[in-house]
Parts: C-alpha cells; structure tokens; sequence
C-alpha cells in the first residue's frame, strides 16, 4: 500500500475531528476566529500522526562527505522507517514493538452486539437523543480542548442546549457518518460484530467525507449505501470504482 500511495497518507482521526469541532464551534457561536484549513492528504508519517517529530541525521564530519551521497542516504533511512511504522514491511520489525492491545476492539466489538437491532425497543426520538449522546461524549474531551483555544466558556457552551449542541454535531462530517452507522446499526439485528469493526469504524468517516471515493469491505459498504450522500462514493467491489461518482 506504501508503494502505491508513493508514501502519501491521511490525516490522523483527531486531526480531523479536532478541525471539525474549531469550525463548527466558530459557525455555531458566531466568533471571529478564523477557521482553518484540512488537509486531508499529505506525506509520510508525521503527516498520519499529526505530530511533527523534526527528526534529522547527523554525520560525523559531514564537511567530508558529498551533498548528494548524503541526501541519497537521508532518503534511503526515512524511507526505511516509513516503512517499518506505517507497514510494518521491514524483516525483524515484530520484536520492535509490544504485542497490540486488542482489548478496546474487543470492547467495541461486544458493544455492537448489544447495540444491534436497539430501535426494536426504543422509540426514535430516544433513539435519537441517545445517538447524539454517545457521539457528543466521545469527542467531549477534543470539544473542551477547542473551547479554551478559542477562549469560549463552558457556559457560553452549554448555553445552546441540547438541541442546539445536536445542530453542532451536524456541522462535522465524520461525526454524522459515525451517526449514520450507529443508526443502521440500531435498525439491523442481523448484522454481524467483528473484531476489525473499531478501525474501520473510526477510519471511514474521513475517508468518505474527505476522500473522492471510498473501497471498503461488504458490511460497512452496504451500511454506507443506505445514505443518500454517501452512496455515490463508497464500494465493496474494486471494479466498480469507474461508475462512481466523483464530487
């Protein structure tokens, strides 16, 4: 995937979220601040991180070595360690990292479980309430982050009542693609948990939303399709992509 992508790769998750929240806030509040701007696509790993780690190589009397045989070797090492952190392709590079914790995939996993096919016994509005909730509370602590980098108060905040922190909810795009698929979710209790559902859960709502278009596994495509705005712009199926419509 590396190769293919020449080394571009995505903005990381809270990026994202944390630029919707700035401009929804700013929207919905009426500041003066200046929105910002997303971008989505960038390169190598400190772009997928959204960290910026100002690594460089020092060589021992550089004055002796030429310019072009050392940025050849300053490319040759970079490249190696994209390698190794964003694909894990390099031999050996298992034994440099913990065994992955796969106990919050688990968790997501059981939750989905126990969420599928709730609308049986809830009525909508509840319904509704309840997912607005849940997607509120996930992103509370980037919100209360975002509201001191704007010096807005808690309480000029709060003043827009539920309904009016659900309107701001429907300002960010992933945070209604997260919505979508809770909502389908509570509609089907056919449908079926795996343990791969946290990733691509979190990974699809800025990739629809950012991305021109978006090849992902049956499930979550099917889900997807059920959506007007979405359907357009996500497939199971590789062969398809040249029917899609690109916005």
């Amino acid at each position: 995937m590396r190769l293919l992508s020449q080394g571009f790769t995505v903005a990381s998750l809270a990026n994202v979220v944390r630029y919707e929240i700035r401009s929804a806030l700013i929207s919905m509040l009426h500041l003066e601040n200046e929105k910002e701007e997303l971008r989505y696509i960038g390169k190598g790993l400190e772009h997928t991180l959204g960290n910026n780690f100002n690594f460089s190589l020092i060589f021992p009397a550089e004055e002796l070595t030429d310019n072009n045989i050392r940025e050849s070797f300053k490319n040759d090492i970079f490249n190696m360690l994209e390698d190794i952190f964003l694909s894990g392709s390099s031999a050996g590079v298992e034994n440099l990292f913990e065994k992955q914790d796969l106990t919050p995939d688990n968790l997501f996993k059981d939750h989905l479980e126990r969420w599928k096919g709730c609308s049986s016994k809830i009525k909508p509005a509840e319904l509704r309430r309840i997912i607005y909730s849940i997607t509120f509370k996930d992103i509370l602590n980037l919100i209360c982050t975002e509201l001191i980098n704007l010096n807005v108060s808690e309480e000029n905040f709060f003043a827009l009542g539920e309904e009016g922190v659900f309107k701001l909810l429907d300002l960010m795009p992933t945070r209604k693609v997260d919505m979508h698929l809770r909502e389908q979710w509570a509609k089907n209790s056919a449908l079926t948990p795996k343990q791969s559902d946290l990733n691509d859960w979190a990974n699809i709502g800025p990739a629809i939303c950012y991305s021109d278009f978006v090849v992902t596994e049956n499930q979550m495509a099917s889900l997807l399709s059920r959506s007007q705005e979405y359907k357009q712009k996500v497939t199971a199926d590789l062969t398809e992509i040249l029917r899609l419509k690109v916005v």
